[in-house]
C-alpha cells in the first residue's frame, strides 16, 4: 500500500522529468486529489475547486486554480476542454495512460490510499 510520502515523491519525481526544476508543487498534487475524486460526469474545473473545499476545507482562487491546472497539464496527466454546454467553462480529462496510472497510484480499490482528516 501506497503513503502520502511516497505518491508526494512520485509527484515530484514526475515534474523533474519536465521543465519544473524543483519538481512539483503540494497544491498540485492536492488539486489531482480532488480531480480523481469526481465522478468522470462532474470533472470541471469549478467542480474540483469545489471538491477541494469538501475535501480539505479550502478552494484555490482563480490564478492558483488556473496555474495548478496549467501544472497538471504540462505533466501528462490532465487535459481541459471547452465544456459543451458553456464555453466559459472547462471540463478535465483524464490523459491515459499518465493520468490513469497516477490516479492508480493514489486511489487502491476506488479508496485513497491515505487519510487527511
Amino acid at each position: 500500500m501506497t503513503n502520502f510520502t511516497e505518491v508526494a515523491s512520485r509527484f515530484f519525481r514526475l515534474a523533474l522529468d519536465k521543465k519544473f526544476k524543483n519538481g512539483c508543487n503540494l497544491n498540485s498534487a492536492i488539486l489531482f486529489d480532488a480531480i480523481c475524486h469526481l465522478p468522470s460526469d462532474e470533472m470541471t474545473v469549478e467542480n474540483a475547486n469545489k471538491k477541494l473545499f469538501e475535501m480539505y476545507g479550502f478552494k484555490f482562487n482563480s490564478a492558483t486554480l488556473s496555474r495548478n491546472n496549467t501544472t497538471l497539464m504540462e505533466l501528462g496527466l490532465i487535459k481541459l476542454v471547452e465544456s459543451s454546454d458553456d464555453r466559459r467553462y472547462k471540463e478535465i480529462k483524464l490523459v491515459a495512460p499518465k493520468g490513469v496510472q497516477v490516479k492508480k497510484l493514489m486511489y487502491s480499490d476506488g479508496e485513497r490510499v491515505w487519510k487527511y482528516k
